[in-house]
């Protein structure tokens, strides 16, 4: 019995051990995957080229933005009926790399128009996007039920840590790869996202190769977040409308985010290279977002991690329009300012990494207990809802140019700097009780004489 016992748990460990090295190199794909199809650099940059509708460029926006949060409302309110998360997570990378298979194979097919190709990639992006968020809390469940106790929030950690670095060394291979000359555009994209599609399929593999543990503990929060009731009753809470108004102005000021990398590459001309070097930059912007929200993820610095954010919008925008005016008037060379445009894409990773972190902690800290997961489902449709603004943005784009729409986002971003002060109040100190004086003494013996008569009774 003993022995037999002693080789289970040895079993078990090993199967333990193996699982978490699946997940390290899941996440070394998924790095490589999210770099070469990242929706505001490479595919918002192929589309402007195929295209010369600013509509489809602010498609890609919308198209990443509105269906990452519809999976997520599905999600909330299925949770009550499913306890398995590996058909989630088989059907999700089973789309998704089909999906991504698809945007290869178009591409790289020599009798498909532009205008065809646009369409065909929107449609394949909108299947990618949609298993994508599907794919991302169910390869979450699948890991944490698959890792041991012990090491469950270190594997998150070197995880992260892993995809971040992955998608550094792939922005630099990306770059080093878009510089050869000789090849035409549908050529070079077209193995750019047939790698993506060969990495997306070994993620998956790995992926599902994770033992899924049957778990019998599912979040009360999720239940009945759809409830009419519970979201009036979070709407109620003061702390609740200040955090949804909040990130309501932080998502419109992301209104220029997909003609950014249009911009710049048409105003400074730095080559397609320079797009390696933004991707990279981008996913740095993440690492540093994620390495200060671990210390300012705390619901007591929420005020000022938002106003970080804030900032970041407001800036971004702003050198986007002011790096490539120094680059066409002299002062600057194309190298030197595509590197000092990429600080802007290094900005927009940093503020999508900190605005993320900080706010599930604000939303525990707003919202009360039994409406946590209504305020969330409340701020995914205000968030998809926001997420169609590009759409309009693209009207001035046609109307006047690139350059006023960033100056709208700018001042979008600015007015979320003066909101964030206004709709969280910095904490209240409070004093430290003084200590008495000769605490430690006796106290005194009452005095024995009477109280002297006043002729009062």
């Amino acid at each position: 019995m003993a022995s037999s016992w002693v080789q289970q748990s040895t079993r078990l460990a090993s199967h333990e051990m193996l699982g978490s090295w699946h997940a390290l190199l899941a996440s070394v794909f998924r790095g490589i995957v999210a770099a070469i199809l990242h929706p505001l650099i490479i595919i918002a940059f192929f589309i402007g080229e195929l295209s010369s509708s600013p509509r489809d460029v602010a498609l890609v926006a919308v198209i990443a933005g509105a269906t990452w949060y519809v999976p997520n409302l599905l999600t909330t309110w299925l949770a009550t009926y499913y306890r398995h998360v590996f058909p989630v997570a088989l059907a999700a990378a089973l789309m998704r790399s089909g999906a991504a298979c698809l945007i290869a194979t178009f591409t790289l097919r020599a009798d498909v128009s532009d205008r065809t190709l646009v369409r065909l990639i929107l449609l394949s992006f909108v299947a990618y996007q949609l298993a994508t968020a599907t794919l991302e809390p169910a390869a979450n469940d699948l890991i944490a039920r698959s890792a041991p106790d012990a090491v469950r929030a270190r594997l998150f950690r070197i995880r992260w840590l892993v995809c971040g670095v992955t998608g550094v060394v792939t922005g630099a291979t990306v770059a080093g790869a878009l510089s050869v000359q000789a090849q035409g555009l549908r050529e070079a994209f077209g193995v750019l996202f047939l790698t993506a599609a060969l990495a997306t399929v070994a993620e998956s593999w790995f992926l599902l190769r994770l033992p899924e543990r049957s778990s019998t503990r599912l979040s009360d929060e999720r239940v009945g977040s759809i409830a009419g009731s519970r979201m009036r009753a979070a709407l109620a809470v003061r702390g609740v409308q200040r955090l949804l108004i909040f990130r309501i102005a932080l998502a419109l000021a992301a209104v220029a985010d997909p003609f950014v990398v249009v911009h710049g590459m048409g105003e400074i001309e730095p080559g397609r290279s320079a797009l390696g070097i933004f991707v990279a930059l981008f996913a740095a912007g993440s690492l540093l977002g994620g390495a200060i929200a671990q210390y300012t993820s705390h619901p007591a610095t929420a005020r000022s991690s938002f106003q970080r954010a804030a900032l970041l919008r407001f800036a971004a925008p702003l050198l986007a329009v002011l790096i490539p005016v120094l680059a066409t008037s002299g002062p600057l060379e194309s190298t030197l300012a595509a590197w000092m445009f990429g600080g802007v894409f290094l900005l927009l990773g940093t503020e999508v990494a900190v605005t993320g972190a900080v706010t599930f902690p604000a939303i525990f800290a707003a919202a009360p207990i039994g409406t946590r997961g209504a305020v969330i489902t409340l701020m995914n449709v205000a968030l998809g809802l926001c997420a169609v603004m590009p759409l309009l943005g693209s009207r001035l784009v046609v109307r006047q140019d690139i350059a006023a729409l960033l100056v709208v986002a700018a001042a979008v971003g600015l007015g979320a700097v003066l909101l964030s002060g206004i709709m969280f109040p910095p904490p209240r100190r409070t004093r430290p009780k003084r200590r008495k004086r000769h605490a430690n003494r006796p106290r005194r013996a009452a005095l024995a004489t009477p109280r002297r008569a006043t002729g009062r009774r």
